[in-house]
């Protein structure tokens, strides 16, 4: 990367030198000398005007863009996600086989986990489950609701197997009917839980309380309905889940979620050590905050808006330096007339509004053309866009406010140079 970086900078200058060499290849001696060795081309202004304008323009349109994703990025964030993920760290437990052959063995496992580490100082809620929300996979199945038509298209929904507690781990509220009880054990009629999405997609017009599930491994009733959670994206709609208890139907994975305030490292130590006392043998694993899941989930999206902003002040300040550069160098070549004006009565104040008006033209000319390459690339833009208008009035008018505010800034160096001239020493420097 060094030496490609390297080798690109010179091949910049190389390039960028070629035509004001050749240029001054061009120039007659006798005008130049004429001119007292200061004089710029028809052909010259235009290019260095150009470079101007497709420098402000380049720079207008990565702002807006940047502008634009950044109040996206912001907008999602503030999605509301079902679940407090704020102080929950999750860690995973698999139990093999050959120790843990029977249902009965595995909720034994599991119940000793919970009970031991609710006692942990610092833990406010310990559980777990097999689907954690923004982790890894997911677990799709379909369902017959018995007593109702079986649909053409077989209906599919999120899976998820949770040991007591969860919902309160999580804070994911009830909304009506039951959280799953001390008495759902193996043996006891077997229950789930759905969530609202579920209710309104597939029970509307319905009591879900009491309506029966058909799954392929059982028959369920519906005990109670919690709130929808994010489960995949943030910018995704809520899918239908359906909850089953793992302490009625133990299974051999699970992912605990653990409600702490203390130190992950502090959590981790003592959730292994009460693993260990259960089965020395058994190691936990993949321990991570909830909160790095969803942020994981959002990455790709912030990386391109922190790209493009980058992309963006660099280009505002190649736009404000070039502008700076060619109206002091246009300064520096009127030098000796400002003077005389000024010697015969000119007041500084209107060379300082001239220079002005030759840089403020080139910044609005440029401004209006990054506005329309902008407004060109409208479908491509707001198709990364998530709960923002393409037309934002406020990112607008900040990027807009931003451009030339930089763009006047840039016209104020040259514009009090040449407010400042003396006479005396430019018709004498002339």
């Amino acid at each position: 990367m060094f030496w490609f970086g390297a080798v690109l900078a010179l091949l910049t200058g190389v390039v960028c030198g070629i035509y004001p060499a050749w240029s001054a290849t061009k120039i007659p001696a006798a005008n130049s000398l004429k001119a007292g060795g200061h004089q710029r081309t028809a052909s010259q202004r235009t290019w260095q005007q150009g470079l101007i304008v497709a420098q402000v323009a380049l720079a207008t349109t990565l702002l807006l863009c940047g502008g634009l994703l950044v109040q996206s990025l912001i907008r999602l964030l503030d999605v509301p996600l079902g679940f407090e993920p704020r102080n929950i760290l999750s860690m995973e437990i698999t139990l093999p086989g050959s120790r843990y052959p029977t249902p009965e063995a595995r909720g034994r496992f599991f119940s000793a986990i919970l009970e031991e580490g609710a006692r942990i100082p610092g833990v406010e809620n310990i559980s777990g489950c097999t689907l954690l929300p923004f982790g890894y996979g997911e677990n799709v199945n379909s369902f017959e609701i018995t007593g109702q038509p079986k649909p053409p298209v077989p209906a599919f929904a999120l899976i998820n197997n949770v040991l007591p507690g969860y919902f309160e781990t999580l804070r994911i509220p009830l909304l009506r009917g039951r959280y799953f009880a001390a008495q759902d054990r193996p043996g006891s009629e077997p229950v789930a839980l759905i969530d609202d999405s579920f209710a309104q997609r597939f029970l509307a017009g319905l009591d879900p309380i009491g309506q029966r599930l058909k799954m392929p491994w059982g028959t369920f009733t519906i005990a109670g309905i919690v709130g929808g959670v994010k489960t995949t994206a943030l910018d995704l709609e809520i899918r239908p889940t359906i909850y089953f208890s793992g302490q009625q139907t133990p299974i051999p994975g699970s992912t605990l979620v653990i409600r702490s305030q203390l130190p992950m490292t502090t959590i981790e130590e003592s959730i292994q050590r009460v693993v260990t006392r259960i089965d020395p043998d058994e190691p936990v694993y993949n321990v991570m905050p909830l909160q790095t899941f969803i942020d994981r989930s959002v990455k790709t999206r912030r990386f391109i808006a922190s790209l493009t902003n980058v992309f963006a002040s660099a280009g505002i300040a190649l736009a404000a330096l070039g502008l700076f550069g060619l109206l002091s160098y246009v300064v520096a070549l009127r030098r000796r007339e400002i003077g005389i004006r000024m010697a015969v009565g000119a007041s500084s104040q209107a060379f300082a509004l001239l220079v002005c008006r030759g840089g403020i033209p080139l910044l609005a000319i440029g401004t209006l053309l990054g506005a329309m390459v902008a407004v060109g690339a409208r479908h491509l833009i707001a198709s990364q866009l998530y709960g923002t208008q393409f037309e934002d009035a406020g990112t607008w008018t900040a990027v807009l406010g931003i451009v030339t505010a930089m763009g006047l800034l840039a016209c104020a160096g040259p514009a009090w140079r040449a407010a400042r001239t003396n006479p005396v020493n430019a018709l004498r420097d002339g």
